[in-house]
């Protein structure tokens, strides 16, 4: 799904493009006939409260659907506000690992008898070959260091 990797994207905008996203992707594969598998990519870092993560998904991470709801009712001056933000997001560390997290949860939630496969990687880089080789959204991760390194 079409995601943000911002780390500290205002709270609605992570919550539609990591969690509403979610459950647009799993009701469009509902309707395949054919699917094989649901890839979600996630973060390594969406569990930053336990020592020590094993290969399944926590059920801690808050209610996907309620988070929505709440971003769909609230003021989103005053959901983004800083403040507010930390409150929501409690022990993660920002708006990305909050918000990876309750993709997970979505996926647990509604999946029912996909195929769902979640993969964590620890960092995500500039594309190899597509849509063009070195294609990147924006430099918040190791590309903006190479990039910086350029100039």
């Amino acid at each position: 799904s079409a995601a943000t990797v911002n780390f500290n994207e205002a709270l609605t905008k992570a919550v539609n493009l990591n969690v509403v996203a979610v459950f647009t992707i799993m009701e469009i594969c509902k309707k395949m006939k054919k699917l094989e598998a649901l890839v979600h990519v996630s973060t390594a870092y969406c569990n930053t409260q336990f020592k020590h993560i094993e290969e399944e998904i926590y059920d801690v991470n808050g209610d996907p659907a309620g988070i929505i709801n709440l971003c769909k009712k609230m003021d989103p001056s005053l959901l983004n506000s800083p403040k507010m933000t930390a409150q929501i997001i409690g022990n993660k560390p920002n708006t990305y690992a909050f918000t990876k997290a309750l993709g997970e949860s979505a996926l647990v939630a509604e999946g029912g008898s996909l195929p769902i496969v979640i993969v964590r990687p620890s960092i995500v880089i500039a594309a190899w070959k597509e849509p063009l080789p070195g294609w990147v959204e924006n430099l918040s991760t190791t590309t903006g260091i190479i990039a910086g390194f350029g100039k």
